[in-house]
């Protein structure tokens, strides 16, 4: 990190990303305010072309002398795409234009596989897609449109509005969970984890299908996303993170009693944080249905039709939000240091 710091003069790698991001994401905007890779970004980053291939990766950067052309899997959603492009997009920003030349890497792409270019390139697609200034004045307008409407009553404040996130995701064309790490980022919630659950009807099994019962409603946790650049929570050998393998089904007992379209706090069991933290793997494996609750904590939740975001302080204690719409008691200050972070 500190070497592709003093390429940028020293400063704030990550600030330097946002502003960069920024320019170019002025160079792209549509009418809609989503951001296209058009010819203007292209030729700021010397790319020449972007096309479809067919391809097992989801995106890759050649190198022609100073100049790239990327390609990119045909067969991914626009969303995956846009991120994918993007994101080989932010490996020319490691290419020092002063030697004229880039940094090959196998089979002749650009950049050597470091994971923390990577991460970089991640972080820089994200800005680029979803620009820092944008998601803020959504957010701010969010906010007043709430405070107008005198959903802020009980002196709450939403510093993580997770019920934006289908909606960000729609204006920018990204996948949601992008939309749900990237709110996180602005917002500076570093210390937060949101948690995407969807309804899954199973049905029950020994009957021919005409004469099946359904459960009426189910819920798997499909992806989590965390407030740092790195997007996961960091493992070691040995360790896993339960909602970062695959879907896990979630007991009922673990589900919000009062899910609301808007994002509200709600009293949860304590095992959702169970599953944002690092655990030995053998332990990562247990259904939550077999894990003890140990005391419940206060957490975020809003509901769509199908799906659910669940927003957690991972840095929380185990203090209770006193709210007048929830019904909530308890300690205020164990939540008040995660209330005033609120932008």
């Amino acid at each position: 990190m500190r070497g592709l710091a003093s390429r940028v003069g020293g400063r704030d790698l990550l600030k330097w990303i946002e502003e960069r991001a920024a320019t170019l994401a002025n160079l792209g905007r549509t009418r809609e305010g989503a951001v296209q890779v058009n010819r203007r970004v292209r030729d700021a980053c010397r790319v020449d072309s972007v096309r479809p291939d067919s391809m097992t990766a989801r995106a890759e950067l050649k190198a022609d002398g100073t100049r790239y052309a990327i390609r990119f899997n045909r067969v991914m959603s626009q969303e995956v795409q846009r991120f994918s492009i993007a994101h080989e997009i932010g490996h020319t920003l490691w290419i020092s234009e002063a030697a004229g030349r880039s940094i090959p890497g196998p089979s002749g792409t650009v950049g050597v596989r470091d994971e923390t270019i990577e991460m970089l390139c991640d972080y820089f697609a994200g800005a680029f897609l979803m620009p820092v200034h944008d998601v803020k004045q959504l957010v701010r307008e969010h906010v007043a449109r709430r405070a107008s409407g005198g959903e802020d009553e009980g002196g709450r404040e939403f510093e993580c509005p997770v019920e934006l996130i289908p909606s960000l995701a729609g204006r920018f064309k990204v996948q949601r969970r992008i939309a749900a790490w990237r709110l996180l980022l602005v917002q500076e919630l570093d210390s937060w984890a949101v948690i995407r659950v969807e309804r899954s009807h199973v049905r029950l099994g020994g009957l021919p299908f005409w004469e099946e019962e359904q459960e009426p409603e189910t819920w798997e946790a499909t992806w989590y996303e965390t407030g740092t650049a790195q997007r996961k929570l960091q493992t070691v050998d040995g360790y896993a993170v339960p909602f970062g393998a695959g879907r896990r089904r979630i007991p009922a007992d673990m589900m919000p009693a009062e899910p609301y379209e808007d994002a509200r706090p709600q009293l949860l069991v304590s095992r959702w944080w169970d599953g944002v933290k690092p655990q030995p793997a053998g332990q990562a494996k247990v259904p939550f249905r077999l894990r003890k609750a140990a005391e419940p904590r206060v957490g975020v939740a809003a509901r769509t039709t199908e799906s659910m975001y669940i927003a957690l302080n991972r840095g929380q204690g185990s203090g209770v939000l006193c709210d007048r719409r929830c019904g909530i008691r308890g300690e205020r200050d164990a939540w008040k240091p995660a209330v005033e972070r609120g932008r």
